[in-house]
């Protein structure tokens, strides 16, 4: 069943198997680590010029991305306490209510929505909200 067959073999393989510094011994790596420091030239090189440009693109998409979510806490949380708000009084004392024309159509003062039951209320949601958040983030790694 097996056959003798002529193996012709590359030149260059050939050379390498008869170099006699090279036998079942020799080690493939070395033993010294390669330095991790850039090499010794004459000028020093910046930090900001050592950046690749896909690590800068990357830093300033985050950046903006970042900018633009805590930037948008600040109003989505005032409507927020507005909204629990207005209920809270719509309910306990309707003439702290004022109508207004503009959005959102009513006005309460600011002082009167930092009061203990609309806050826990407005914390409540807002715990909530952080938690969903966090779930629905991490379900698709979750869930394969």
């Amino acid at each position: 069943m097996w056959t003798d067959q002529t193996v012709t073999s590359d030149s260059r393989v050939d050379a390498a198997m008869s170099t006699p510094s090279l036998n079942e011994r020799t080690r493939l790596l070395s033993l010294s680590r390669p330095s991790l420091d850039p090499p010794n030239n004459d000028s020093p090189v910046s930090p900001l010029h050592a950046l690749r440009p896909e690590v800068v693109c990357i830093l300033v998409l985050q950046f903006i991305t970042n900018f633009a979510f805590y930037h948008l806490l600040a109003p989505k949380l005032w409507i927020l306490e507005l909204t629990i708000c207005r209920k809270y009084y719509a309910f306990h004392d309707p003439s702290v209510i004022v109508d207004r024309q503009s959005w959102p159509g009513y006005n309460i003062d600011e002082s009167k929505c930092k009061h203990g039951s609309i806050q826990r209320e407005v914390s409540a949601l807002r715990a909530w909200g952080v938690f969903l958040d966090g779930l629905c983030g991490r379900a698709p790694h979750a869930f394969p």
